[in-house]
């Protein structure tokens, strides 16, 4: 295990069609590596329906272009810096009770990930090429739990939250890949426009990563 700072800038565009309905794309750029190096960027596509007061489905698509930095293989070759793109789909179900000022929500989320099969070149140590390393397809399906609360401050623009994630790996016998914890506050300009910023620790399980 080892500690890193990293920096999330995800934008978000949102139709309303009706009380109902919504449609949204977006896009969002990650960094990692103490922001030396990207760790992915993102564009993504989606959509909701609010089934009952109290809860909605929504369901989207998004394409990740990851970067997996340098290693060293078992044979001590040296694979460098390679982009792994790789395709997502997603559907899920989010439930909320409000108690007093405070909302509570539960969100259940299924994901399927297809990383795309690719060859990267290799080099040995004294710096000869070696034969390229292939990376296989793979398939991963998870699911991510989300327990949140948001505290409405009434007049303020802003709406402090704080939520826990788990990533349970259910193609891998329902290993934990990681817990989230995010804690923020939104702040809204107007009825269409609003700004959020929060603080997220993740405790990855780095074999799953």
């Amino acid at each position: 295990e080892h500690d890193e700072f990293g920096v999330w800038t995800p934008v978000e565009v949102k139709k309303d069609f009706s009380k109902k309905f919504d449609v949204s794309a977006e896009a969002e750029f990650r960094t990692q590596d103490n922001c030396k190096a990207i760790e992915r960027w993102t564009l993504g596509i989606g959509a909701s329906y609010k089934l009952l007061s109290w809860l909605k489905a929504d369901a989207g698509y998004k394409f990740i272009d990851k970067q997996e930095l340098q290693e060293v293989t078992r044979k001590g070759n040296i694979i460098d810096n390679y982009w792994s793109p790789r395709h997502r789909a997603y559907v899920s179900l989010t439930g909320k009770y409000k108690i007093g000022r405070f909302e509570f929500s539960l969100r259940e989320r299924y994901q399927f990930t297809h990383r795309i099969e690719q060859s990267v070149a290799k080099w040995g140590r004294d710096g000869s090429v070696k034969e390229d390393e292939l990376v296989k397809a793979k398939n991963e399906s998870a699911l991510r739990s989300r327990i949140g609360v948001e505290w409405d401050l009434r007049k303020s623009p802003f709406t402090p939250f704080a939520s826990c994630e788990m990533h349970n790996i259910i193609s891998d016998n329902w290993e934990i890949e990681k817990l989230r914890w995010i804690i923020g506050s939104k702040y809204k300009f107007n009825k269409k426009h609003a700004i959020e910023v929060s603080y997220v620790f993740q405790d990855i399980n780095y074999a799953y990563d």
